[in-house]
């Protein structure tokens, strides 16, 4: 057995010997500074901490309330009255949204700086659809146009069709403002004019103290009141107003009679009246009519073998209508019995068109059947003259007479 190499025996480490200095009052001062120092950073670091942690938050809350922010107007009415399944408002290009309502039958665009609100105030009342901008000086509530200080509506109120001519509905209207507005407020007068081949009625006003306009148009059995209010600072107030005129401009009926592909307006400024037709032809037939020398022919319109033609007599004794109506019956009673040889059996029956009363006389003329009308602010009647027709055409006649509109 071989020996194993031995290892010489290692002294055992000791532990090393560590001096202690004596604390002198110099060191103790020396010490005292550093901790103060040590602590003055460790404060500011701290408190730097604590700076930044809480202006992430707070930046953090502020641009959540940002994006959850609605205006309170916008916020209340939808509560209220919540959307409709007709009507949808969708984004479109170039900031623009399109607001269609399909069951009143009209769409618009607006600025998506704008918001949309439905107001229904009670069941039994009409809806009002509108577009609002409440510019940086509106702090209160807009319920009313009249709460407008700084910014622009644009109104659509639905009514059912009252046949109130627009411009007595107009100036009814306009005289309800002068109730309203301050003694300092400007009215223009009440000017015709056509929206999409429509007749409608307008007047402004200036100073109520909003700047305030009014247009009345009918389509089909409703009535539209379309309504541009704005207030703003001098040379706000003109951006204002160009872009509520730009919504309607933009607004649109769909569902209106197409004059451009299956019907055709036609429409008298002389004689203050209007009509939308299938497209029939102005060479159908022969349609007689009165024949006084005070009648004349305005239009003669039908198919190729079947129509109706429009009268109109100057009244320039200025008759009362009921006189000038009792005149005309014994007149054709007397031309039956002449071109007949026998009393006819007349028949007659009140008709309103367009808020305006007249009356249709039958079997008292040997050439057809008439609806006499008085023509709103002129000295003249109209008289519509349709001899016996198909039903089909009886059907075309009626629904003529439903466009009928006097713009006087």
């Amino acid at each position: 057995m071989q020996d194993q190499p031995t290892t010489p025996a290692q002294p055992t480490p000791q532990p090393e010997q560590q001096s202690v200095k004596e604390i002198t009052p110099n060191t103790l001062e020396k010490i005292t500074k550093l901790a103060k120092k040590a602590g003055v950073i460790l404060g500011a670091a701290l408190l730097l901490t604590i700076s930044l942690v809480l202006a992430w938050y707070i930046s953090q809350r502020a641009l959540g309330n940002r994006n959850q922010e609605t205006p309170s107007n916008q916020t209340e009415e939808q509560t209220a009255a919540p959307p409709v399944p007709e009507s949808t408002a969708s984004e479109t290009k170039d900031g623009y949204k399109t607001y269609e309502n399909e069951k009143e039958g009209f769409r618009f665009d607006f600025l998506e700086e704008a918001y949309y609100e439905q107001l229904t105030p009670f069941s039994d009342e009409p809806t009002h659809y509108r577009v609002v901008l409440a510019g940086p000086g509106q702090t209160e509530k807009i319920v009313n146009e009249q709460d407008l200080v700084d910014g622009y509506i644009f109104r659509v109120s639905v009514y059912e069709n009252l046949d109130t001519p627009l411009t007595q509905l107009s100036n009814r209207k306009k005289e309800r403002y002068k109730e309203l507005c301050q003694e300092t407020a400007k009215y223009s007068d009440n000017s015709d004019l056509m929206i999409q081949g429509l007749p409608a009625n307008f007047f402004a006003i200036e100073d109520c103290p909003q700047d305030i306009e009014h247009y009345f148009v009918t389509n089909k059995s409703k009535l539209y009141e379309l309504a541009l209010t704005y207030k703003g600072d001098l040379g706000i107030s003109q951006v204002y107003e160009t872009k509520a005129r730009d919504i309607l401009k933009s607004f649109r009926f769909t569902n209106i009679y197409r004059p451009e592909s299956t019907h055709q307006v036609v429409t008298s400024k002389e004689y203050g009246f209007s009509f939308v037709h299938p497209k029939l032809t102005q060479d159908c037939c022969e349609i007689i009519g009165p024949a006084q020398s005070t009648v004349s022919r305005f239009i003669t319109l039908g198919t190729e073998s079947e129509g109706f033609a429009i009268f109109i007599e100057k009244n320039p004794e200025l008759k009362a209508f009921g006189t000038y109506v009792t005149e005309q019956k014994q007149k054709l009673i007397q031309e039956y019995q002449i071109i007949v040889g026998k009393n006819p059996e007349p028949s007659e029956e009140e008709i309103t068109i367009s808020g305006v009363q007249g009356v249709m006389l039958v079997g008292y003329a040997w050439w057809g059947d008439a609806i006499y009308l008085p023509i709103p602010g002129k000295e003249q009647f109209l008289i519509i003259v349709k001899p016996q027709t198909s039903e089909e055409f009886d059907k075309i006649f009626a629904e003529i007479l439903k466009t009928l509109q006097f713009t006087n």
